[in-house]
């Protein structure tokens, strides 16, 4: 049985409510992407009904908590949402995406839920009780064979200040023969990072928000967090902890 608090009990069971219409939507853009008809116009509107659906959700969980939805700083009391991955995967019919849902009490992340539409997959953060899939607990991979590690890498959409520290590390990466992988999703590979699928996810220059965000689903997932100065850029290396060492050695190395 997963022993989450009542709050993220209620707000997981009441954000599955979207799954119908989501998936339905997500499968009538699957069937489009060999049309030559262009269809964001429906993607859109799929996208302004999921925003309202989940505002009305929040809001009848506690109507006194400020809804952000933008890089706008955290008040002292508020729910956060990232749609930040789900624009591009869900136009393109590609499955790793979800909305992200954070409770902020006196300016600090108690918890995060990462809920999946499509493939009905939820993720729990929460603080001081731990990490979560579903209903079984989850924790970062063990992994300490370079040759089996799996480090995901993720280029943010419209922006190029990550660029060439990304283009830095995939070379890095490629001269020691590493599998990499991108999956279009920052919270995907944090998620996946906790639950063992990889064994570490590196980003480039987040926003505050993520930063709150990392630290509580590492914490609790048992991850380690090293920060990296790169050309006035600072590389997010998170990882297991013996992983991260590894990574460390590579980077200095070249």
């Amino acid at each position: 049985m997963v022993a989450i608090s009542p709050l993220l009990n209620i707000l997981s069971k009441s954000i599955r409510t979207i799954r119908k219409f989501v998936s339905r939507d997500f499968y009538e853009i699957e069937k489009l992407q060999s049309s030559i008809k262009q269809n964001n116009h429906f993607v859109d509107n799929s996208i302004l009904k999921l925003k309202i659906e989940v505002n009305k959700i929040l809001n009848k969980i506690n109507p006194e908590l400020e809804i952000i939805s933008s890089n706008k700083l955290p008040t002292k009391n508020c729910w956060i949402i990232d749609y930040s991955d789900y624009y591009l995967n869900f136009r393109r019919a590609n499955d790793n995406l979800g909305i992200g849902i954070a409770f902020i009490k006196e300016s600090q992340i108690k918890s995060y839920i990462f809920y999946n539409p499509i493939k009905d997959d939820s993720f729990f953060f929460e603080k001081g009780s731990g990490a979560f899939k579903n209903d079984f607990r989850i924790r970062v991979s063990n992994e300490i064979d370079q040759k089996e590690m799996i480090v995901s890498l993720f280029k943010k959409v419209n922006e190029d200040d990550d660029k060439e520290a990304l283009k830095f590390l995939k070379n890095t990466f490629f001269d020691h023969f590493i599998t990499q992988r991108e999956l279009g999703s920052l919270n995907y590979d944090l998620c996946d990072l906790a639950s063992g699928k990889i064994d570490c996810a590196i980003f480039v220059n987040p926003t505050k928000k993520i930063e709150m965000i990392l630290n509580l689903i590492l914490t609790e997932s048992g991850g380690k967090l090293n920060i990296i100065e790169f050309q006035g850029s600072k590389i997010f290396i998170s990882s297991n902890k013996v992983i991260e060492k590894t990574v460390q050695e590579m980077i200095k190395q070249r």
